[in-house]
C-alpha cells in the first residue's frame, strides 16, 4: 500500500477519520515522514499530532505505541526501545521537534483503491489449483522485507511453478502476524472455571492441509519451507484472502 504522510492533526478531529488497521505499512509510511523532518516528541504530546496519511485518514497511537514508532524512526530497535519516547519528559529537549499543526495538504487525499499494489507469489502445482478452487483462502508466509510490504486491501497474484502463465487474482482482506508457526496454528481459549482449550485458528482446508491435520502437523510442514533461524530472525504472517472486486483483473 502507498501511504505517504501529508499532514497532522489532533485526535478525535472531525476533519477526516481514523485509521483502523494500523499494519507496518502504516508504520514505515510515518517512521519515513518523521526521519525525513527529523521530528522527536513524546506519546503523551501524540494526541495532538497525529499523522495524516493520504488515504484521508489519520493514524493514533497509545503513548508506548508512540514511543515505539518514535524509537524505530530513530533506530532504537530494543525490545523497550519505545521508553524512548513513551513520554515527553524522555526525550532530549534539545532534539525535541514538533510538525506544524494542523497543515494537512487535502489535494494529496486519493481514493484508497489508487494506493493499492499487487505482489507476486510463486505456489507448488497443488496449493495453487487449491488457492483456484477457492479452498485455500489463508496463504502462510515468513514476514520478511517483501511480505512486510503487503497490506490489507493490496492484491496477491499467485503464480504456478509449473506454468507461470497460469495466474489468479486474490485481495488481502486481512493479515495476522506470529512469532512461530505453532502460534500461527493454534489458540486458546479460556473456557471457565480455570480451563483453558487448545483450538486451530483456521480450518486446516483453508491453508491447503488435509482436514484432519494437527496444529503441529502443519507447522512442521512449514518448516519444510522456512528453516527456524528464518522463523526467530523475521516471524511469519497469514494473509486472509478473498476474490477480487469486480473489475480488477
Amino acid at each position: 500500500m502507498k501511504y505517504e504522510v501529508i499532514g497532522w492533526t489532533y485526535c478525535g478531529t472531525q476533519a477526516y477519520t481514523v485509521h483502523k488497521d494500523i499494519t507496518v505499512c502504516v508504520d514505515n509510511a510515518i517512521i519515513e515522514e518523521i526521519r525525513k523532518h527529523g521530528y522527536l516528541f513524546g506519546g503523551d504530546v501524540h494526541e495532538n499530532y497525529c499523522p495524516v496519511l493520504n488515504d484521508g485518514t489519520y493514524v493514533s497511537y497509545s503513548w508506548r505505541g508512540w514511543g515505539r514508532i518514535m524509537a524505530l524512526a530513530h533506530g532504537i530497535e530494543d525490545e523497550l526501545g519505545y521508553m524512548f519516547a513513551y513520554m515527553e519528559d524522555l526525550t532530549d529537549p534539545a532534539a525535541r521537534k514538533r510538525p506544524k499543526w494542523g497543515e494537512v495538504d487535502d489535494s494529496r487525499i486519493v481514493p484508497k483503491e489508487t494506493l493499492t499494489e499487487t505482489f507476486v507469489m510463486r505456489l507448488s502445482d497443488a496449493m495453487f489449483e487449491l488457492v483456484k478452487a477457492g479452498t485455500k483462502t489463508v496463504e502462510i508466509r515468513l514476514f520478511d522485507e517483501k511480505r512486510k510490504l503487503i497490506d490489507i486491501g493490496d492484491y496477491i497474484e499467485f503464480r504456478k511453478v509449473s506454468d507461470e502463465s497460469q495466474r489468479v487474482k486474490r485481495r488481502v482482506a486481512d493479515l495476522n502476524i506470529w512469532e512461530t508457526f505453532e502460534e500461527l496454528f493454534e489458540v486458546e481459549k479460556y473456557l471457565g472455571d480455570r480451563k483453558w482449550e487448545k483450538k486451530l485458528r483456521y480450518p486446516p482446508e483453508q491453508v491447503g492441509s488435509p482436514a484432519n491435520a494437527t496444529a503441529k502437523e502443519m507447522a512442521e510442514a512449514m518448516y519444510k519451507y522456512y528453516d527456524r533461524a528464518q522463523v526467530e530472525k523475521y516471524g511469519v504472517i497469514a494473509f486472509i484472502l478473498e476474490e477480487p472486486t469486480q473489475g480488477v483483473k
